[in-house]
């Protein structure tokens, strides 16, 4: 994304979020019903955070644009070498490339990431969000009646979620940029609606478990299917360590 357009994009966002939320019929249905609706998307995006980040922590790095040379630096990562090295890698690389670099470099190393500012993972995340909000939207002139309030209401909340998963992640890891974040966090997790801290770092010992980025209360589910990936053969922990 062109520089000169990012300082927009965080209130053209959420002035779209809007406008799409005050579209919804929510007189249709009593209060309990969209309660009801919340916590499904709360839970299905917490599912899907969890696959996906399967799949980003076991994708290989990509060593042809010198992904493994930069994960396996065993010099100073603060030197002027390593930013040379890294500006060069992330020059050629695309936003799936990064962000796959990113996850499994933190593992090794966290306080890096607790640096990061609220539009760095922004922007991360954005493209999903993204989608999600376009596809509700795109929706509105196909469909009327309460079951299609009740997608654009699950869809808004999925975007919204989506967007702020890695922000979730960063202030479990107690982010330094995002203090009234972490303050939140802290708080959802004392009433259950956040994956705790010990958690994920069972998570960050092997990478067999722990995936869910939301709640964590779906990762029951994720973790036998990772599991089961692993048993197949389909996924390797050496993947996960950035051998491969």
């Amino acid at each position: 994304m062109p520089a000169n357009l990012k300082p927009f994009m965080i209130p053209l966002y959420f002035a779209l979020w809007l406008w799409v939320a005050w579209l919804p019929e929510y007189s249709a249905a009593p209060l309990l019903y969209w309660l009801l609706l919340a916590l499904l998307a709360w839970l299905n995006a917490d599912f899907y955070s969890g696959l996906i980040h399967i799949y980003l922590d076991y994708r290989p790095l990509d060593k042809h644009k010198g992904f493994e040379r930069l994960f396996h630096y065993q010099g100073d990562r603060s030197s002027a070498e390593f930013e040379l090295m890294k500006q060069q890698v992330l020059a050629q690389a695309s936003w799936l490339e990064e962000i796959v670099y990113s996850f499994k470099i933190h593992h090794r190393n966290v306080r890096p990431y607790l640096q990061f500012t609220y539009s760095h993972f922004f922007f991360e995340t954005f493209p999903a969000a993204a989608f999600l909000l376009a596809l509700a939207a795109l929706m509105l002139p196909l469909t009327s009646g309460l079951l299609a309030d009740s997608v654009w209401f699950i869809l808004l909340l999925c975007s919204v979620i989506a967007l702020h998963t890695n922000h979730i992640h960063a202030c479990v890891h107690g982010s330094k940029q995002m203090r009234r974040g972490v303050k939140l966090i802290r708080l959802l997790q004392k009433i259950g609606l956040m994956y705790s801290a010990r958690r994920h770092h069972e998570h960050h010992k092997a990478g067999l478990q722990g995936f869910c980025l939301i709640s964590g209360h779906t990762d029951f589910l994720v973790d036998r299917i990772c599991g089961w990936l692993l048993q197949k053969g389909w996924i390797s922990q050496a993947e996960w360590r950035g051998e491969r």
